[in-house]
């Protein structure tokens, strides 16, 4: 909404401190990115609901759930970085010009 761009924003990228995990923690944050990464393909019809792995969404779920543990653990913290993905070029550089 600050942007002035609803509807013209793909997503935006959070970026985390991961070094206080534990290997185990680490490699489920790995299976958070591959469940968000399936969904994301699948909400924009890259794919269809029979291509995608049982139980997508009861693991988004727990991933939400053990993402919030994680940063309440203070084991994951922002970086204080965000990336904003544009769904046009266009929509970018008029941000940046303004």
């Amino acid at each position: 909404k600050e942007f002035r761009m609803e509807g013209k924003i793909h997503g935006v990228c959070i970026c985390y401190n991961m070094l206080k995990l534990s290997p185990d923690e680490h490699a489920h944050i790995e299976e958070m990115i591959e469940n968000i990464t399936e969904q994301d393909t699948l909400e924009n019809g890259w794919c269809t609901q029979s291509t995608c792995s049982p139980g997508l969404d009861k693991r988004i779920e727990e991933d939400g759930e053990d993402f919030t543990q994680l940063i309440r653990a203070r084991k994951i913290e922002c970086s204080g970085e965000a990336y904003v993905v544009f769904k046009e070029q266009a929509h970018m550089v008029k941000v940046q010009e303004e």
